[in-house]
């Protein structure tokens, strides 16, 4: 084995070892979402259906999932931008790629406890402040899952950093649009070094 694929590999088992220090040793992926904007047209149907209330505007929606160290593993088509995160991880199929009773780690706003529990799975995410303040526990909770989960954010980072997909895109180029998002997500995949997360030193 070359130097360089062995420090990879050696790089990735530490930080799948991180998730498991922080009690997240079952996470087979971490989801996301991210939008990309659409120029309006005169069907007001068709706007109401991309247009997404998070950013204000239309856009079309993709969701990602991450193994923990960090290596891209799912790649959703795009999505009109009113779809909520729910129905999306439902119609996406991601959830049939993480093994029964392992975890799927995900931001506040995925409550699709009832799906993964349909499937055998295990929803990880922060939890949801029921009181004035969150307990200890929570806190430490919500920190492990922050600073393990921001490494989805990092990749789709890596993948806008391509200014092709920072564009305005005509509501009819949408497929074009998932051809050049799949395209350049597995540019991204074989491309950036683990970015899963670092013990401190």
């Amino acid at each position: 084995m070359m130097r360089t694929e062995a420090a990879t590999n050696n790089s990735r088992v530490r930080d799948w070892f991180i998730f498991v220090k922080t009690g997240n040793g079952l996470t087979d992926m971490i989801t996301d979402c991210t939008e990309f904007k659409f120029q309006h047209v005169s069907n007001l149907d068709l706007n109401s259906l991309m247009f997404s209330n998070y950013k204000n505007t239309i856009t079309g929606k993709a969701l990602i999932g991450i193994a923990p160290h960090g290596m891209g593993l799912f790649f959703s088509d795009i999505y009109p931008g009113s779809i909520s995160d729910n129905c999306f991880t439902e119609k996406s199929g991601v959830v049939q790629w993480i093994q029964p009773e392992h975890e799927l780690m995900a931001d506040r706003g995925f409550a699709i406890q009832d799906l993964c529990a349909l499937k055998g799975l295990y929803l990880n995410r922060p939890a949801q402040k029921l009181s004035d303040q969150f307990t200890q526990a929570e806190v430490a909770s919500n920190f492990d899952i922050a600073s393990t989960r921001i490494h989805v954010e990092r990749f789709i980072g890596g993948v806008k950093e391509w200014s092709i997909l920072n564009a305005v895109w005509l509501v009819q180029q949408m497929d074009l649009l998932s051809s050049t998002w799949h395209a350049l997500c597995h540019i991204v995949k074989l491309t950036m070094p683990p970015i899963g997360p670092r013990e401190n030193k």
